[in-house]
């Protein structure tokens, strides 16, 4: 931990963010007044009587808000593999740390529990300060050293004392109150036209008010984000943990020595001499390393800069992709290189070093952007454009067909774009990261092999996902059956047992807030191969689509 200074004592000055409290009381009433507004609007319409209007507002956040945590608790515990433990039997550096914080911010200790997973998570939930739930994952515990245990943990308690998980329930309500009234006025009987015009209107309202409501409510939990962040900072005075522990759970450089056992042994042998040699280098760049990380199975965390390896280059797609900022506007948390970044500026306000080398940002990359755009309405532009052409040269009066036939057409070439063939390219965790090019429409074809150590979602025995770990780091994959529901079983009946094995996945990587590889082949020595058809079956299905759409008109006489 580094020596600090105060912000005053600086020549940095600490980047702004929205005052915590004004802004979470703006947000919430600019949400709750889309929800009143649009109920006197049924007021006035005669829709809806007054009393019952504000009575179902009311009766619906309070329920929610009370029995939201004790529904989580139930969910986790029959779903997951949530245990509820005693300070005494948490590592003592992390009871002790709880404690220190909690007396010190005048808080109840919060409950803690352990989720039994590798995947490395945290989140806190509760409706009070003085029920507040803090659950982690082993992931946590065996993929962070104690510093950045204690960074995590302070960021959870961050929301904690901010009451984020507070706040949060009670926006959240809003989004949520306004698509049910979606839903019931859209399914509402319409009698005359005029009371069924007046409907519509309504729900076209509250449908508008849910989308924006939606967006306000993400701005909220992103904002209160920034603020854990910089309290974990705060009460850690250790920025440069809390940067490493975002890189290594958002990007997957945590890398054990141990993790991948081959058949090869000449591979093998040179993937420990290879990992023997990164972490000499982890050594040299003392800070960015965890202490002792020559030792075996130790995690070390790959540094950015002289040593050549990334994290600074996967920071590129956050920083510089186009997509990156779609998704941030739709997403919970800022993207991780902007975290890391008002980090780095609260670390120099205060005075402390931090070993973060951010990389330069050349060209935005709009072309290929909107080009990806193009190929994901692919479908829809080409059923316009042949629905369109049949409007002008030709006669057939099924000419619905042609909608049919432009649709499976962008679809198939939508298909071909997003699963190229091939070649599928030996790769490492690390590797994948490099691949700034890669986006959820773009996907580059890759082999990588290591150990399963958790479910996507962790603990929950219905996530059809996994979570590997190479011995560079670990990476999510994304399991996808040509029908969604038969994911449930594949979560149900076989997910379970790849559990801890060494497996090797041929699929393609695609890069959306969370680097990803959708699984084609799953294989493993011991339990067998899984394969997700789901490319094959769909250029199947809308290719047949394709042709039916088209020989539609010989085959009528058939049909008759």
């Amino acid at each position: 931990m580094q020596p600090s200074k105060s912000y005053e004592e600086t020549n940095v000055r600490l980047e702004s963010l929205p005052s915590l409290g004004p802004t979470s009381m703006a947000v919430l009433l600019a949400l709750y007044s889309l929800v009143f507004a649009f109920l006197v609007l049924l007021v006035q319409m005669g829709k809806v009587e007054q009393d019952v209007g504000i009575g179902l507002m009311v009766g619906f956040v309070l329920l929610q808000f009370l029995l939201g945590p004790w529904i989580t608790d139930l969910s986790l515990r029959a779903l997951g593999s949530l245990t509820w433990v005693k300070y005494e039997d948490l590592p003592p550096h992390m009871a002790t740390f709880i404690a220190k914080v909690c007396e010190a911010k005048g808080i109840r200790r919060p409950r803690v529990g352990i989720i039994n997973d590798g995947a490395p998570n945290a989140f806190t939930y509760g409706n009070t300060h003085r029920n507040a739930r803090l659950v982690i994952t082993q992931g946590i515990l065996k993929l962070l050293d104690e510093r950045e245990v204690r960074a995590v943990v302070a960021h959870e308690l961050g929301h904690i004392t901010h009451a984020d998980f507070i706040f949060m329930t009670v926006a959240q309500m809003v989004p949520i109150l306004m698509y049910t009234i979606y839903r019931v006025l859209t399914s509402s009987k319409k009698g005359d036209s005029r009371r069924g015009n007046a409907l519509a209107a309504a729900a076209i309202v509250a449908y508008v008010f849910y989308i924006l409501s939606q967006y306000i409510v993400l701005f909220l939990s992103r904002l209160r984000e920034y603020w854990a962040d910089r309290f974990s900072v705060e009460i850690t005075r250790d920025p440069q943990s809390m940067a490493m522990a975002l890189i290594k759970i958002a990007y997957g450089f945590a890398a054990q020595a141990d993790v991948v056992e081959s058949d090869d042994k000449k591979a093998a042998k040179k993937r420990k001499a290879t990992l023997k040699d990164r972490l000499k280098r982890l050594k040299a760049v003392g800070a960015f390393g965890i202490a002792d990380s020559t030792r075996p199975g130790a995690m070390g965390l790959y540094a950015a800069g002289s040593n050549g390896m990334p994290p600074a280059s996967a920071m590129v797609w956050d920083l510089a992709n186009p997509w990156s900022r779609f998704f941030e506007l739709q997403s919970t948390h800022p993207m991780t290189a902007k975290r890391i970044k008002a980090i780095a500026n609260q670390a120099a306000a205060m005075g402390i070093p931090i070993n973060l080398e951010f990389p330069k940002v050349e060209g935005i990359g709009w072309g290929k952007f909107l080009f990806e755009v193009f190929i994901l309405f692919l479908p829809w532009i080409c059923t316009i454009c042949l629905w369109i052409g049949s409007a002008f040269g030709a006669r057939d009066p099924l000419s619905f067909r042609y909608l049919i036939a432009g649709f499976a057409i962008g679809s198939v070439l939508r298909l071909l774009f997003s699963y190229p063939s091939g070649p599928f390219k030996k790769s490492t965790v690390a590797d994948l990261l490099k691949e700034t090019k890669a986006s959820p429409v773009h996907a580059i074809p890759v082999v990588v092999r290591g150990k399963v150590i958790g479910r996507g979602i962790p603990g929950y025995i219905f996530s059809e996902d996994f979570v590997m770990q190479d011995e560079t780091g670990f990476v999510f994959l994304d399991y996808e059956a040509p029908i969604p529901f038969f994911n449930f079983f594949f979560a149900l009946l076989r997910r379970g047992k790849y559990q801890g094995q060494n497996v090797v996945v041929e699929g393609w990587y695609r890069r959306s807030p969370m680097p990803y590889v959708e699984i084609n082949r799953l294989r493993s020595e011991t339990v067998g191969e899984a394969k997700c058809y789901r490319r094959a079956v769909a250029l199947f299905v809308w290719t047949a689509v394709l042709f039916l759409s088209i020989g539609y008109p010989f085959l009528v006489p058939y049909l008759r």
